[in-house]
Formats: C-alpha cells, sequence, structure tokens
C-alpha cells in the first residue's frame, strides 16, 4: 500500500503502534518518514529492493527519550529533504540501490519535456546528489 495509506492507518490508531515498526510503502517512502519525524520514531534502518518496481523497506524505533525527534541522530550533517526523499541511512552509506535509483529517476525525468514544480526540486536534489 501506498505511504498515504499506511500514515493514515498509524495516526487512527496511535496506541496500536507497537515500539518497532517496520513498513514498505509502496510508493513515497518520505511521507513515512515524516510521520516518523513527527511521532518520536527513529530511523533504524532502511533497505531499497528492486523488483518490477522499486520498494523502500524502512525500520523505525520508538524514541527512548521525551525529546521530539526532529533530531533524529539518522539525518545529522545532511541536507533535511534529501533525506527525507531518499532516506538518511541509504545516502550515509552511499547504498548501491539508491544510486541506481537516482540515476534511473534522473533519466526518466530528462525525458520529460514539462516537470510540475515539486518534480523540479526532486530532480534537483537528485542532481545534487549524484555529484555528492
Amino acid at each position: 500500500m501506498g505511504a498515504e495509506t499506511i500514515v493514515e492507518i498509524l495516526r487512527a490508531f496511535p496506541d496500536r503502534v507497537p515500539r518497532d515498526v517496520v513498513l514498505q510503502p509502496n510508493r513515497r517512502p518520505e511521507i513515512v518518514r515524516r510521520w516518523a519525524l513527527r511521532n518520536e520514531f527513529h530511523i533504524v534502518d532502511e533497505q531499497i529492493v528492486f523488483d518490477d518496481r522499486i520498494y523502500t523497506i524502512m525500520s523505525f524505533r520508538a524514541s527512548p527519550n521525551s525529546n521530539h525527534l526532529k533530531n533524529d541522530p539518522a539525518y545529522m550533517n545532511l541536507e533535511r529533504e534529501a533525506a527525507l526523499l531518499f532516506g538518511p541511512l541509504l545516502l550515509k552509506r552511499a547504498d548501491a540501490n539508491l544510486l541506481r535509483q537516482l540515476r534511473e529517476e534522473e533519466n526518466y525525468w530528462k525525458r520529460l519535456e514539462c516537470i510540475a514544480p515539486e518534480n523540479r526540486q526532486r530532480l534537483s536534489i537528485i542532481r545534487k546528489l549524484r555529484e555528492w
């Protein structure tokens, strides 16, 4: 299911969300990462899997302290929007599947004549990451 639906379920039943959560949205994993930050969950691990589509599998753990997790250590020393879009741990370890995803997505956006503003921003972030 998509990230929007996953987050709707998590918001509807916050008392049922366990301390450790593994989620695999079919699209827009940044929505799940934003939920985690707002709800005091640290990202513990993330993987990208290529099948017919690209899947991101993310593990989160509830913060042991009452600090709001805008300070999740996984995001330290990273550009926040890039880390939300593509995964802080994947970026830090320069994951091979992430690099493949960035290359494929950049090629996709370059073929289009007209790109919506949010997708232009995404392409700009991809280009910065590919230079990095």
